[in-house]
């Protein structure tokens, strides 16, 4: 991570995280990602930078979804290769 002032920047790799353990913690009514029972083992290489206290953030990422070796028990197998970008810049109106 590098630290400049009040701007940010984090470079960081993701390797072998667990989606179905991830999926309950960002599981959401709008959002219902859990529902799915994917299971695969993440990889990933991300940059995020913002500014204060994330104001501008911005994420861009290689991300890769490899099969398991063993399947969590009720899910089933996903395999995915994606490269993305979010920014979330907050807009004050008068």
């Amino acid at each position: 991570m590098k630290y400049g002032g009040l701007k940010f920047r984090a470079d960081t790799k993701v390797q072998g995280i667990r989606l179905a353990a991830v999926t309950p913690a960002i599981d959401h009514t709008a959002f219902p990602i859990d529902s799915l029972h994917w299971d695969s083992v993440i990889y990933a290489d991300t940059v995020e930078t913002w500014h204060d206290n994330f104001r501008d953030f911005d994420i861009s990422a290689r991300m890769r979804w490899d099969e398991p070796d063993e399947t969590m028990p009720g899910h089933i197998p996903v395999t995915s290769e994606a490269v993305l970008r979010y920014r979330y810049t907050q807009t004050l109106w008068s």
